[in-house]
């Protein structure tokens, strides 16, 4: 009869490599290679953290990053764990990162056409590369507004950001100092040029109330990216046609140029307002026309928007 105290040599080889073939080790991501994150921090949950920045056209895209090891000392925890809760290391030749990144939407003072012309579902691809190594960050992975990621990278001290929105792509090198940005997007660094303006509405005993604001932006999510060297003008105009019944129709013309695309609110009988984005141009002063009707009452206006 045999006992446990006398199995062969031969069985305990056999019994060692099945205990070894049960024996699950933590996830290793090699250089390039990215998770989800089970605590889902934010920018601001990563503390005082790496980051790189760049303009788009829907706001400011902010991307920071810790190790991976420090991040999980601050949650009060031992390990990293990736969204299935299985624990994750890098490999011998990378380093482990947690990244998290989000887009500010607009800016204080902005104008609220600037926003709604800029609502839209564009092709955006968010990469890191380190010591030439890119790790992608899709949107199908998570959301540009704002997302998180284990990443695996060469030299978090070597990170640089690129980002290609809509077809345009930039890039951030490491620390900042060098940013390539093709002349499409470059507007986006200077102040965006608005003006807003009272127009001048007759026939004047009606005592007519119009006024308009234009932004010209160097993308709008109906048309994409404006030529080089031209911006898109968008104009919010809004008035009353006093005495007038129901919801006026209005034309509007900017340069004598119609909208390429115009989108009506309904704000109450008489009043009127309308966003309109029209063809691509060299900023500088334009001419706004509008005329409005309510039943058998009608306005006309006139107004100077400058840059």
């Amino acid at each position: 009869m045999r006992t446990l105290g006398t199995i062969s040599a031969g069985g305990c080889v056999l019994l060692a490599t099945l205990l070894a073939s049960c024996t699950i080790g933590p996830e290793e991501l090699e250089a390039g290679e990215s998770a989800g994150v089970a605590s889902y921090p934010s920018v601001a949950d990563l503390g005082d953290a790496s980051g790189l920045d760049a303009l788009l056209p829907d706001g400011e895209l902010e991307v920071a990053w810790v190790r991976a090891q420090d991040h999980a000392e601050s949650q009060g925890v031992e390990a990293v764990v990736d969204d299935d809760g299985d624990e994750v290391v890098a490999a011998d030749d990378a380093v482990l990162l947690v990244v998290a990144w989000q887009v500010g939407l607009g800016e204080p003072g902005t104008p609220a056409a600037v926003g709604e012309a800029t609502v839209g579902d564009p092709a955006v691809e968010l990469v890191l590369i380190s010591g030439g190594v890119r790790t992608v960050l899709s949107p199908e992975e998570a959301t540009l507004v704002q997302g998180s990621a284990l990443v695996a990278v060469v030299d978090e001290n070597d990170v640089m950001l690129e980002v290609t929105f809509d077809g345009v792509t930039q890039s951030v090198g490491p620390g900042g100092e060098i940013r390539e940005v093709p002349e499409r997007a470059a507007v986006l660094y200077d102040e965006i040029p608005t003006s807003e303006t009272s127009i001048d509405c007759r026939p004047a005993e009606l005592q007519p109330f119009c006024r308009a604001d234009i932004a010209w932006l160097p993308w709008v999510a109906s048309q994409g990216w404006a030529p080089d060297g031209q911006l898109w003008p968008v104009v919010r105009v809004e008035g009353r046609v006093p005495g007038g019944t129901g919801t006026p129709s209005l034309t509007t013309t900017l340069d004598g140029s119609p909208p390429l695309e115009a989108t009506d609110t309904e704000i109450g009988a008489g009043r009127f307002q309308q966003l309109a984005i029209y063809p691509a141009v060299v900023p500088g002063p334009e001419v706004l026309r509008i005329e409005a009707a309510a039943g058998d009452v009608s306005i006309t206006g006139r107004g100077d928007l400058r840059p």
